[in-house]
């Protein structure tokens, strides 16, 4: 979430003519105008604080805003580098961690093949091995980052193949000064 909604109000002896100005951090106050709510977007992480002061129709302006600290956590970064390594009946995924530039990293959720409800991994892991598989065949894979506010990374997609069996019933024949090799040829499916 990279956005807040502020409201307020104010009270005088005339309230019809109190407007207010507005300033988020260290930045200049706005203008006064009669707006009682601000939708601020776009926000970086970390601590940020908004202020509102009003002022009556005679001009007279409140010495003492209404302040708001707030918090803003975004989503960590995706990771990086992802590969694979492909087996007759396994892969084995690995990926760079997330860069964690805010320090809030909580772990990592892997989807496999179109599972929707993910593995969790702890922050420490960067690898995932699935298994069982069958050889010759497509498969897709989905990582993301979360931390610990629940966020999550828009994640990093592959697709890998698993490879084909081995030849089957292998002979050798030793010639003087040659090999003959035999086997069976393992066939190709889509």
């Amino acid at each position: 979430v990279d956005s807040a909604t502020f409201q307020w109000s104010g009270t005088d002896d005339i309230p019809w003519g109190l407007t207010y100005a507005t300033k988020l951090d260290n930045n200049d106050w706005t203008a006064f105008s009669s707006n009682t709510s601000l939708s601020l977007t776009n926000l970086s992480d970390g601590l940020h604080t908004f202020s509102v002061k009003a002022k009556d129709y005679v001009g007279n302006e409140d010495a003492t805003p209404a302040t708001r600290t707030f918090e803003i956590h975004t989503a960590p970064e995706d990771v990086t580098n992802l590969r694979s390594q492909s087996y007759d009946t396994s892969l084995v995924f690995s990926w760079d961690h997330s860069a964690n530039k805010y320090g809030d990293l909580a772990g990592y959720k892997v989807y496999f093949n179109g599972d929707m409800q993910g593995v969790t991994l702890p922050t420490t892991q960067n690898t995932y091995e699935a298994s069982g598989l069958s050889p010759n065949t497509i498969y897709t894979f989905k990582v993301i980052a979360f931390d610990i506010n629940g966020n999550e990374s828009a994640g990093v997609s592959m697709t890998a193949v698993t490879n084909l069996n081995n030849p089957a019933n292998v002979t050798v024949s030793p010639y003087c000064g040659m090999v003959t090799l035999i086997w069976s040829a393992v066939e190709y499916t889509d």
